[in-house]
Order: structure tokens, then sequence, then C-alpha cells
């Protein structure tokens, strides 16, 4: 291949400037400190493109114009106008060379912006207007930058090719140019060159080559044929296996624990992603604040390349406190407590308590990572509560255990065993229930943010068989399905609309097998809002939820974050327990609406809505309700 003359290396110099990211640098020049400028009120002024410019050229220009993204910033006087527009030229030529336009020209001038200024004197005839509108103290008549391109012909990519400088070893695996992403006749484009470059290094990489680094790739026109030929130069260096394995930063913790999270290994082919993999299932232990993959720039004695995984801990020990009220279930605070190594090796132990002016409960739980094996978890948990609510007063002990597995990324699924003994009142009768249940669930996670997700879904399955030991021998089956979408209706994700549903079934022969406080209730701040607390639900001839054998919510709402802080929300919540285990049986779905404010913090928005129920029901549902708690509604 030919060296680079003439055109053919001010191109090349353009493609290592990598086009439009080569651009950016040139917004931020300082031109008001020129010599012998002084500021005065500024010209207004905008900016069009003339010529027969394609959409993907026009994006670009908009981006690669300094006087364009500063139309804003009105400058001090023609002079400086000038120079703007002057520097604009080599930008805008740099533009259209990104896009294989190579034999593109740029031209500018300046016109009055207003029609009936175009009689006023011009700067050639007389004092220009800017000095005119000083001289008076007016602002300066607005002008137009108009700049007129010519772009000419597109050059398409000619002959592609990759050479290897220094010494290539046996058996490298050398990528080729369709792996690369490249087709010889297409249009060039210079960010596509570029990314293929990093392609080839990122590749070389994946197939055991540590230290491969791109050199200074080689382009030459062929104006002649309009084609623009690239050969791309890499040094591959050696291929690796991995040398010794290395933790630090681990005190205090069970090195086999961390270990056996790791799927590097001693002597196996060196390969960035189990790296990474590596790294992320530090982090995923939640013991380390960060964790960062060394690696030394030369193999070690033996040939090999040693790792080191350089760990901070974050604390092992936390405490965390929140409130909430809610009209229709009053104020509620919570407070809970967490060991995340408790035992040394990733166990975690955490408490949590939790006092209303309609219950208290006191729950713990024991997990523990890497139950026979990596991606599996043993859970223990227990709780005692008691609920004095509208539908029942009720006073339980529960234990279970669970296995946890991780199924695939962002899901996991659990299977368990758990009994629950509790004394239930409903309606002036008391009853004592004993029940083991097989609880069994699924957790799909793909949202972006667990707090304050934008964007992604969440679903959560759960089903299982329940079991009375105390002499009635009920039996029955509950589950429930739920999933919530967000979508971003902005590229800035300041506007969000959040989707949710969620459908549940207990398969009984009667209401009366089915203890009250496991049936299903609708109504209140985390179901339907502005229905009250569990009154979208089948009630007694005193207008007190009795509960049902299947429900149905939906919730939608819109939420606008206009500040960093603060957002606004609207919303439409619809929902109903049913009397029969079939969804939409006996009954229509109750509808609440209402709008809310966020305060946006580092630990999830602060939350207040204010809701109505749609067709009131007299001597029932109240005319509004207010909820406050932190984190969104779902």
């Amino acid at each position: 291949m030919r060296a680079c003359r003439g055109i053919g290396r001010r191109i090349c110099r353009s493609l290592v400037l990598a086009g439009l990211l080569a651009l950016a640098g040139c917004a931020g020049e300082d031109e008001e400190g020129l010599p012998g400028v002084e500021t005065g009120p500024g010209i207004p002024y905008t900016v069009t493109f003339e010529g027969p410019i394609s959409d993907e050229l026009a994006a670009l220009l908009d981006q690669a114009s300094v006087t364009k993204n500063e139309e804003d910033r009105p400058p001090a006087d023609e002079l400086v106008l000038t120079q703007r527009a002057r520097r604009d030229i080599d930008n805008l030529t740099r533009a259209m060379h990104s896009l294989g336009y190579y034999d593109g020209t740029v031209q500018w001038r300046d016109e009055l912006a207003e029609p009936e200024a175009a009689a006023a004197p011009s700067p050639a005839a007389g004092a220009a207007p800017a000095a005119q509108a000083e001289a008076t103290g007016e602002t300066p008549p607005a002008r137009r930058l108009i700049f007129t391109l010519e772009p000419g012909r597109r050059y398409h990519l000619g002959q592609l090719g990759i050479e290897v400088v220094g010494k290539e070893p046996a058996g490298a695996d050398l990528p080729t140019i369709r792996d690369l992403g490249l087709e010889a006749g297409e249009p060039v484009d210079a960010q596509r060159i570029l990314d293929a470059e990093q392609r080839l290094v990122r590749l070389l990489r994946e197939r055991g080559h540590p230290f491969a680094t791109a050199e200074e790739r080689r382009a030459e026109l062929d104006q002649s044929q309009a084609t623009l030929d690239v050969t791309f130069v890499v040094d591959v260096g050696p291929i690796a296996r991995f040398g010794e394995i290395t933790l630090t930063g681990i005190e205090g913790i069970d090195e086999r624990f961390l270990r056996g999270r790791l799927t590097v290994h001693e002597n196996e082919p060196f390969t960035p992603a189990v790296l990474e993999e590596s790294r992320r299932e530090l982090i995923d232990t939640q013991l380390f604040a960060t964790v960062q993959v060394v690696t030394p720039d030369q193999l070690d004695a033996t040939g090999r390349l040693p790792v080191t995984f350089e760990a901070t801990q974050r604390a092992q020990r936390s405490i965390a406190a929140g409130a909430r009220y809610r009209t229709d279930e009053g104020l509620g605070v919570s407070l809970s407590w967490e060991h995340r190594n408790f035992f040394g090796a990733g166990e975690r132990v955490s408490l949590s308590g939790l006092v209303s002016a309609e219950r208290y409960a006191l729950s713990g739980q024991f997990r523990k990572p890497d139950f026979f094996s990596r991606r599996q978890s043993l859970l223990i948990d227990g709780s005692i509560s008691h609920e004095d609510v509208e539908a029942y007063t009720s006073d339980s002990i529960q234990l279970g255990a669970a296995i946890e597995r991780r199924l695939a990324n962002r899901m996991t699924g659990t299977l368990g065993v758990a009994y629950r003994l509790s004394n239930v009142e409903q309606a002036g009768e008391r009853e004592t229930y004993g029940l083991v249940s097989f609880p069994a669930g699924l957790d799909w996670d793909t949202t972006d943010n667990i707090l304050d997700p934008t964007r992604g879904g969440r679903m959560i399955l759960n089903a299982g068989p329940y079991f009375d030991t105390l002499g009635s021998g009920a039996a029955f089956v509950k589950a429930r399905s739920t999933y919530s979408h967000y979508f971003s209706l902005t590229r800035s994700r300041r506007v969000v609309l959040a989707l949710r549903g969620s459908i549940g079934t207990i398969t009984a022969d009667n209401i009366d097998d089915v203890p009250p406080d496991e049936r299903f209730y609708a109504g209140g701040g985390g179901s339907v809002r502005g229905i009250g607390f569990q009154l979208a639900s089948p009630l007694d001839s005193n207008d007190d939820p009795i509960g049902g054998l299947s429900i149905v919510e939906l919730n939608s709402e819109l939420r606008w974050r206009f500040t960093d802080t603060i957002g606004m929300v609207a919303f439409l919540d619809a929902g109903s327990a049913f009397a029969d285990p079939t969804p939409f049986s006996g009954g229509d779905l109750r509808l609440g609406a209402g709008i809310g404010a966020r305060y946006y913090t580092p630990i999830g928005p602060v939350r207040l809505d204010v809701a109505v129920p749609l067709d009131r029901r007299k001597g029932i549902d109240d005319a509004y309700q207010v909820y406050v708690s932190i984190g969104q509604a779902f």
C-alpha cells in the first residue's frame, strides 16, 4: 500500500482525530480574550447551514459547529463574531471528512436577520451595526451566519487490511476485517473505523493476548476511484495464561470463601471476561465497596500473567430507620440492623422491627451464601407479629427455611418449607391455625435502579400449598404473580411511565378454609390508593372487609422529575379482591386517582401522595387519602 501524500496525509490526520470526537475540544476556546476587544451588549445571531446536506451530515454539523453551539453566548463585537465563524470553517470541513466527503468546501456569509433592517448601512458602507448600537446604548441588530456547504461525492472504503508489527506468536488467532464489522464498498464513516480498531484490540484480548495494542493506522485516498484504503496496524503481543492469583484488602474474611467465588483459575487461558465476572462475584458478596483487577504490563518468569484483586471493604454492620404515614393506617416506624459477615464467610444476619397503630412485628433472617454451590444460598427466617386491622385481629409466629438459587442473570428461584402458628379473630369468632406450607418463588429484575427505576421490568411469582395441622384438615394452594415495567419517555430519563399488574388466586373449596390473615385484600397505599386499607375487598353486613380468594391490581403512574431533587407524579390505580377463586367474579374493580410529590435523596425518593376514590361509596370510602413514605409506590 502506498504512503499517504498530499491531501491523503491531511485526511489521515483527520481520522486520527477521531472525526467528531476531535471537534468537541473546539467548543471550549475563549475567543473573548482577544487583544483590543472591549465587551459590549453582545451581537445576537443564528446559524444556518445551506447546501445538499444529508440528515446524517446535518446532525454532525450541529455537533461540530462552535458558532451553532454558542448561539446563546453572543460575541462582544463583530471581530469576535468573525473569528468564531472562521474557526468553524475547519470544524465543518473535518465534520464532512468524518463521513467521507473529502472534496467538500465551506463558505460563509453574514446577514442582518430582520428584513426591514436590510436598508440600514452595511459595515462596508459606514459604521458597523454593532458599533452604532453601542454608541446609542441599544442592543445590536440580530445577525445570520450562513454556511454554504458543497459536500461533493462521498468516498467509500477501498482496500482494508490488518498488519501485525513485532513478533506474531505461534498459534495466534487473528480477527478478520469481517470480524471488525467493516466491508469494502461501504461509505466512509470515521467513527466506524475507530470502532473497528477498538474491536480489533478487544477481540485479540478475548483470544488470549493481554497486551494487544493498536498502532497508528494507515489511510490513503484514491481520488480517481473516490475510495479510502485503510490498514489497521496492531501489536498482538504474546498469548498468555493466568498466573498466581492474589487477593488484598480481605482482612477478617474467609479467603477460601472468596476464592470459591472466582471464575478465574491459574494456568487457564487469559480472557478479560472471566476477570470481570470474578470482580462482579466479589462485589455481589456485598462485603466490598470497590474491587479492582490489577495485572502487570509483562508476563512473569514462568510466562504467565499474575492477577491481583484489590478490594476495599465496606462496613460490615449497618442500621437503617424509616417512617411512613397513611390516612387509613396511621403512623408507622421501622428499624433494622444487619451484619454482612457474621461468621467470616459472608453470612448475613438481619433483624427488623415495625411498629404502627395497627400492627407490630419483629423478624429476622440468616443467609448462608454458596450453600453447596456458588449460585445457591440457604435462608432461615422467623417472625413474630400482631395485627389489629379492620378485617381481623391476629397474633402469629412463623419459622421457615429455603434454598435460593440464581437461575440466570438477575433471576433467582426459591423453594422452601415454613410453619406458621396463628390465632385469628374475625367477626367475633376466634380460631387457631397451624399451617405448614411449601412456598416456591421466582424473582426476575431487569430494572436499572432498585430504589427508583426508570427502565426495565420486575416480575415476582409466588406459589405454594398450605396444610392445616391443628385438626381442621383445611388445605389450599395460594399463588400470586406481579409484574412492573418502566418506560423512559425522554432521553434524560426524567419522565417515566410506570405500570404494574398483579393477579392472585387461592384454590380452596370454601373461604372459611382459609385463615383470614392468609386471604387476599385490596385497597390502601400499596394497592389501590384512594380506597381505604383493605376496603376494595368483599365486605360483610357491617361493611368490614372479610377478604377474598382472588385479587387483581392494576397501577399506572406518570413520573416527572423536573430538577435533581424535586418531582411530581400523577397516578390511576384499580383493583379488587373477589370472593371466588376466579378473578373478576362477582364484582368490579375499585378505582382511585391522585397526584403526588417526590423529593429525591441518595437512598431513594421521599413520596407524598394524595388520592381520591372514583365512584365513592357512601359510608365506606373517605373523601381522600394521604400517603407519606420513602421509596416509589412500586
